[in-house]
């Protein structure tokens, strides 16, 4: 299951000793089934800013665990992890902008966000903006692309983040411009 493999792997790479020990109490509680408890522990971090636990609240809320589902809740703490720098959440902003649930449904915002969970190495990520991008005009991709790369815009993100996704946004815009023509 990905989202709890991924939950995992968030948990390994916690930087603050607090916040680690209340995500994996929380994980502990989330895979006994005791979604309250789990609930609790990550809404207190997620309010702080802590992406990964807001990545968790946004998994409770889109599947509903613990929680009545709530894709608005959703994608709000999903956009708020993601637009800390986690790929995962980013990975699923761009899911939900893709298929519009809980969001109107924005081929360009779907791109982004893939593109963004692209550049820290995730595979699936990478297949579904090719995939999107089949669906935009070279213009619409170079927004994307622009939106992604824009400070202001990602206020959030890691300046390395940034800097990757500048130098990467030319290459593939040439890919896909291409594969246009």
């Amino acid at each position: 299951m990905r989202p709890l493999k991924l939950l995992l792997i968030f948990l390994v790479v916690a930087a603050n000793p607090v916040a680690a020990a209340q995500l994996e109490d929380g994980a502990d509680a989330f895979q006994k089934g005791d979604y309250r408890t789990a609930l609790r522990l990550w809404r207190t971090l997620a309010e702080q800013g802590d992406p990964d636990a807001q990545f968790n609240l946004g998994h409770m809320y889109h599947i509903g665990l613990g929680v009545p589902q709530d894709h608005q809740q959703a994608v709000f703490w999903d956009r708020q992890s993601a637009e800390r720098g986690n790929g995962a959440a980013q990975f699923n902003v761009g899911i939900i902008y893709y298929t519009g649930q809980g969001v109107d449904q924005d081929y360009v915002q779907s791109f982004m966000w893939f593109d963004l969970a692209a550049i820290k190495g995730d595979a699936d990520a990478v297949r579904h903006r090719d995939r999107v991008a089949a669906k935009l005009t070279p213009r619409q991709i170079a927004e994307a692309q622009r939106l992604g790369a824009d400070p202001y815009y990602h206020r959030r993100l890691p300046l390395d983040e940034l800097s990757a996704h500048a130098m990467q946004a030319g290459a593939v815009e040439s890919r896909i411009a291409g594969a246009h023509a």
